[in-house]
Parts: C-alpha cells; sequence; structure tokens
C-alpha cells in the first residue's frame, strides 16, 4: 500500500481556481492557551468564508484557505469516495459569503464541506524521530505540537529531508486521514489518489511520503 501526503494545488494555479481569503465564521477565536500561549482555535459547525478577490475560472473539488489551511472539498469530490467506499466525515459545510467578484457565480457552485481532521480523520501515529524531528511535545492544555525546528533535520540546509514515518491504524477504515503530526495535513492511501484519478476530481497534488520534496508529485 502506497500512502502520500495530499492537499490543494492552488498555488501553482493563480487565475484559474478561487481561494477562500477570510473565515467570516465557524472559527471562533479563543485567545491565547494559558498554558503554551499559543493561539487556541479550531473549526466548529457551518463556515461562513469569503473568497479573495483574485481572478478565478473553476469552481474546484478541493479548495484552499489562507486563514485556516483546513481540507475543504466538494460534494463531487463526497460522494465519488463514498461510491468507492473510502471512508469521509465532513465537519460541516462551507457557505460563500457575497457577491463574487472574481468572476464565478455562485449559481454554479457545488456544495462543499471542510473534513475534520482533528477527531474524525485520524488514523496515523508519527514516529517523529525517523522524521526528522526534535524535541517534540504536546501542550497538555490545548494539545498544540512544538518541536524544536532549528535542529530538525527536516530543516537543515544540505541534510536530505526525510520521508515522513507513522503507524498506519487500518481498523479506523480511513484512507484519508490526519496523524498527530498535525489535523490540518492529510495522508491518503493509493486508494484515494486512484479515485481522483477515475472521478477527474480537480485541483489536487499528491506526493510519496518518501517523497517529501514532492519532487515526483502527482497533480489532478
Amino acid at each position: 500500500m502506497g500512502f502520500y501526503i495530499v492537499s490543494d494545488y492552488t498555488v501553482f494555479q493563480r487565475g484559474v481556481m478561487p481561494y477562500i481569503s477570510t473565515i467570516l465564521e465557524g472559527y471562533p477565536d479563543l485567545g491565547p492557551c494559558p498554558e503554551c500561549y499559543e493561539v487556541m482555535g479550531q473549526l466548529t459547525g457551518d463556515l461562513r468564508v469569503e473568497l479573495a478577490d483574485s481572478p478565478a475560472k473553476v469552481w474546484p473539488d478541493v479548495f484552499e484557505c489562507e486563514e485556516y489551511r483546513c481540507f475543504i472539498v466538494s460534494q463531487r469530490f463526497v460522494d465519488a469516495m463514498r461510491a468507492n467506499n473510502i471512508r469521509i466525515e465532513p465537519g460541516g459545510r462551507v457557505e460563500f459569503e457575497g457577491p463574487i467578484v472574481n468572476g464565478l457565480s455562485l449559481d454554479d457552485a457545488p456544495d462543499y464541506h471542510w473534513l475534520d481532521g482533528r477527531e474524525r480523520h485520524q488514523a496515523g501515529k508519527m514516529d517523529f524521530d525517523a522524521s526528522g524531528y526534535v524535541d517534540v511535545r504536546f501542550c497538555k492544555v490545548c494539545g498544540n505540537r512544538t518541536d524544536d525546528w532549528k535542529s530538525s533535520r527536516r530543516q537543515r540546509e544540505g541534510d536530505p529531508t526525510p520521508p515522513f514515518v507513522f503507524d498506519y491504524d487500518a481498523s479506523t477504515g480511513h484512507d484519508l486521514f490526519t496523524t498527530d503530526l498535525s489535523p490540518i495535513v492529510f495522508f491518503c492511501t493509493d486508494r484515494v489518489l486512484e479515485t481522483v484519478k477515475k472521478c477527474k476530481l480537480t485541483n489536487l497534488q499528491f506526493f510519496p511520503v518518501e517523497d517529501p520534496a514532492g519532487e515526483n508529485r502527482i497533480v489532478f
């Protein structure tokens, strides 16, 4: 079984694909954590969002969100996964605040959903040492992960970037999943890649976990 990191491909398709600039509702400001002082934020319920005003031509199957890099997918994406027996767990709907000024029409927009990578899609546990992270810690209050980034083998210039190494729990039934690395970094099995290819879903990139630089990325 092959594993990939999967995300949107919007940054390479400016002028074609739209992106979300602001989450207006559904991302409450909880302030800094009293323990680690990191901003405590997570999505909840349905989102109301605002699109950037940069030109766009196509409603994609996976959206980029600048404010919080969550995984937002179209109803077509959800239907394609379920039709191929791939478990998928939307956290809520995504509604766009009008008017849209980037050239697209809300009348043509499909339904969109964000995927809950914090609780409903977890299926892996990272081997942080093997993956090149140093001094990984989790806040006992908010759960935020920190590490010594300057000492990390993922950061040191001249060192080859280590692969992502994790234990995958197939018993969860998730082929599209997160790990304790982050609730917004999604991994997948080759079943997801093949479904995207077969169903001609758009605006996605995949690269093997052993190729963290993305030199062998696959784009749809």
